[in-house]
């Protein structure tokens, strides 16, 4: 081994250089010894760069372990971590306490893509912003090293300090750069140099094994997931229908991933619309609940985005695109949520599967462990759903044609078992179809319909005065005599003091014409007086109307007057429409072709769209005689009344309606519209 004033590389003096070259060294890795390995090369050289005069005072005992003391604490720093991000922190900090630097950074060379340039980030954050010139000479050194991959040295253009750059194995190019002073004119100025750049030289290698190491990790992952998705597509295949095949998949899926909860959802008739299908741990789904219509939103927005996407967004510019997944995050209290569209051997979407993790069963939030470790798992779970949605999806998208095919076979078979006694079995065949046919069935009209008041009460504007204020909005409960609204009275305030002035005025007139007994004039003054005196009564009048009462219990229909505050109304204006809750009518629309089969009296059920899983009977109470046109069709409006006094219906809501006409041939529930209009069409 040469000593430390001959190596290359080391002086970044000028004066050091061949011809005057600038202070930049490169030393490539091809110089170091081949006979022993880099690690011990390096330790060997920090040893030899120590004065010789301290040297004599110390064993060689004890130089080996302090740089094996320093390469073991090194190590250990660095495969604790389990993020790239967390090992740089650690490496920075361990350069800066054990060598001394002043700048850590991490370099990162432009890319391909347009606009992906190069960056330089510090890792060992100070109170003090790295000036610019400093950054780009920085950035300069450790493009050459990235470009060359080789270790480059330079000295910083006021010989404050040397700057040391050198690449990453395994980390596309990307360096470690640092900052440490030299001590100028000293003695050991080029040993202190070569130690610092050889501990960073260790620094970037224990960096390399760590990216190795995950990349180890990585890949006996991925051979896991592999294997996983062999044993999940053969149960999923071999399920004997759609149902137990989409069971399959979640509970499979929830044991594999580590999740919390799975769920799937189907796409059928090659629609995008998907519907959830299963749920981890539940044999039954609730297509009603709110917690299935959150769960498709998601499912939903991630077919939209037609990607595998996950909850909390890795980039915020994603975070917009992602609301339905944070509602369902925060809906089950979960960290983090993933969703897959899963698509068949075409292309086609045929479902989406749904991953969270991290429940939150307490009141108590969770650790920042079980975070981190919730986010991991759902990264995991990311990529295994991503590199398994063709086969998941294909083996999904199988069991739904091999279940309708069954169905086919099953008509198929019918079919050859009747063509071989032909006369026999079509004799049959018409007669349990004609004995079918004859069976009565209650005919039964279907009608949209809306609830509306029984009554209405308008509320109109007293007199002429601005609107104060509006105390009720349309929806709200009312009770009887309750304020809805209030005029302003100032005006009605400043004409009556006006006529109080008047009314004293006209008094005194009419004492002095009854004095100088002026008794025609006097009787003038006395209609004066009267005319005020009903003036001002009817201002105290309406002084006490300024406040607007219901007059009835119910509900308000209309009269929304926020907006309008301040302005003048006329007296008449209709103000609010109050109507009552006790009772409601609902009004079912009678297609023109049906009305001759319903009467009076006949009884019908209503399915609101508010409430499907309940079913409102009635009777009906009345028919109107005159035909109206309502979506584009000529109905007659009949009316039934419906008992309110849980108070859960609103006026507005629209369902369907049954009208229950009487028992009559099921073919003729059938086929007698058909035949109708065929007979209309041939003019009989």
């Amino acid at each position: 081994m040469k000593p430390i004033g001959q190596n290359p590389g080391i002086d970044a003096s000028s004066a050091s250089q061949p011809d005057g070259q600038d202070a930049c060294q490169l030393r490539s890795p091809e110089l170091k010894p081949k006979t022993k390995s880099s690690a011990t090369a390096r330790i060997e050289d920090i040893i030899a760069a120590v004065p010789v005069a301290t040297r004599a005072k110390e064993t060689r005992t004890h130089y080996d372990a302090v740089a094996a003391d320093y390469l073991a604490k090194l190590a250990n720093a660095v495969k604790q971590p389990a993020t790239f991000e967390r090992a740089q922190a650690l490496v920075a900090a361990a350069l800066v306490q054990s060598v001394g630097c002043q700048y850590v950074g991490w370099f990162q060379p432009a890319g391909d893509r347009i606009g992906e340039s190069a960056k330089l980030r510090q890792l060992n954050h100070s109170a003090t912003e790295t000036p610019q010139a400093l950054s780009h000479s920085l950035q300069t050194l450790a493009n050459v090293a990235s470009l060359k991959q080789i270790l480059a040295v330079q000295m910083l253009p006021d010989n404050s300090a040397c700057a040391v750059a050198t690449p990453v194995a395994g980390a596309d190019g990307q360096c470690l750069v640092v900052t440490f002073a030299v001590p100028n004119g000293a003695p050991n100025a080029a040993a202190v140099q070569f130690q610092k750049t050889t501990a960073l030289e260790l620094a970037a290698s224990r960096l390399s094994e760590w990216l190795a190491g995950r990349k180890s990790i990585q890949a006996s992952d991925d051979s896991r997931h592999v294997a996983a998705l062999v044993e999940l597509t053969s149960l999923v295949l071999s399920s004997e229908s759609r149902k137990a095949a989409g069971q399959c998949l979640v509970d499979q899926l929830k044991q594999h991933l580590q999740a919390s909860q799975v769920l799937f959802g189907a796409c059928r008739h090659q629609s995008l619309k998907c519907q959830l299908a299963a749920v981890s741990g539940t044999p039954e789904v609730d297509r009603f609940s709110e917690a299935t219509k959150i769960a498709e939103a998601v499912m939903q927005e991630s077919i939209a985005r037609s990607a595998a996407s996950i909850w909390p967004a890795v980039e915020d510019s994603n975070r917009h695109a992602l609301l339905s997944h944070k509602h369902f995050a925060e809906e089950n209290k979960v960290t983090s949520v993933v969703a897959c569209p899963l698509r068949n051997e075409a292309g086609d979407v045929v479902g989406c599967v749904i991953a969270s993790f991290g429940t939150q069963v307490s009141t108590q939030p969770l650790s920042a462990d079980d975070v981190t470790s919730a986010r991991r798992l759902a990264e995991d779970g990311l990529r295994f759903l991503h590199a398994g949605t063709r086969s998941i999806g294909t083996a999904v998208h199988v069991v739904h044609r091999t279940t309708t095919g069954k169905i086919s076979n099953w008509t198929s078979r019918l079919r050859k078992a009747a063509s071989g006694q032909k006369a026999l079995t079509a004799g049959i065949i018409a007669g349990i179809i004609t004995a079918a046919m004859l069976i009565p069935v209650d005919y039964r009209v279907t009608c949209d319909s809306e609830l509306q008041p029984v009554s209405r009460r308008y509320v109109a504007a007293p007199f002429d005065a601005p609107l104060d204020e509006c105390l009720v909005h349309p929806g709200d409960v009312v009770e009887a005599g309750q304020i809805l609204a209030r005029l302003d009275g100032r005006e009605l305030h400043w004409e009556q003091a006006g006529i109080k002035a008047d009314l004293g005025k006209a008094t005194k007139e009419h004492n002095a014409y009854l004095s100088e007994q002026e008794f025609g004039d006097a009787a003038i003054a006395r209609h004066e007086i009267d005319r005020l005196r009903n003036r001002s009564a009817m201002l105290s009048n309406r002084d006490n109307e300024l406040d607007i009462r219901s007059p009835i219990s119910g509900i308000v229909v209309s009269g929304d007057l926020k907006d309008t505050e301040g302005v003048p109304l006329e007296t008449g204006q209709s103000l609010f429409e109050i109507a009552p809750l006790d009772r409601l009518v609902i009004e079912v629309a009678i297609p023109e072709e049906d009305i001759r089969h319903v009467q009076e009296g006949m009884n019908l059920s209503v399915q609101l769209d508010a409430m499907p899983s309940q079913i409102v009977a009635a009777t009906v109470l009345r028919i109107h005689p005159k035909a109206e046109l309502r979506d584009h069709e000529n109905v007659f409006i009949a009316e039934a009344e419906l008992d309110n006094s849980e108070q859960l219906l609103r006026p507005g809501m629209k369902g369907a309606a049954k009208i229950s006409t009487g028992h009559r041939a099921l073919g003729w529930n059938l086929f007698h519209k058909p035949v109708a209009h065929v007979t209309g069409w041939l003019g009989w």
